[in-house]
């Protein structure tokens, strides 16, 4: 679908619509965000979100890496063959985007390190965002 672009898996590929409520992480290049995903894991585990590692098909063993360091089911890695997301938002380092059930994103954080709890926001996802 031209304006739902699936992002690959390693069994296939899903909708990015299908991605929601959520947290989607995106690994910029040479990425070492480990210890920040570990964070983001852990307070998306709170919330009982998905966390979804994202990045290029050249990053593709970086992102299982990171997915592996979390030691935390809920986390997937997932392939931007289209560069749907990585066009849009840049990553540098490791940027988190939450995503809101209706699909809603907001307070995006770029290079995100793990300092500063994501909890209000997280805790948030669940619910429409703000019109």
């Amino acid at each position: 679908v031209q304006n739902d672009p699936g992002l690959a898996t390693a069994t296939g590929e899903v909708a990015i619509r299908d991605l929601r409520p959520s947290v989607i992480a995106l690994a910029g290049p040479q990425c070492g965000c480990s210890e920040a995903l570990v964070t983001l894991t852990r307070e998306a585990a709170a919330n009982a979100l998905q966390v979804y590692v994202v990045g290029t098909r050249a990053q593709a063993g970086l992102l299982d890496r990171l997915v592996d360091d979390t030691h935390r089911p809920g986390v997937h890695a997932l392939i931007d063959d289209n560069l749907t997301l990585v066009d849009t938002y840049e990553p540098h380092g490791l940027t988190v985007v939450p995503v809101h059930a209706d699909g809603v994103t907001e307070a995006v954080v770029r290079d995100y390190t793990g300092d500063a709890p994501l909890q209000s926001v997280l805790a948030e996802l669940k619910q429409a965002g703000p019109a």
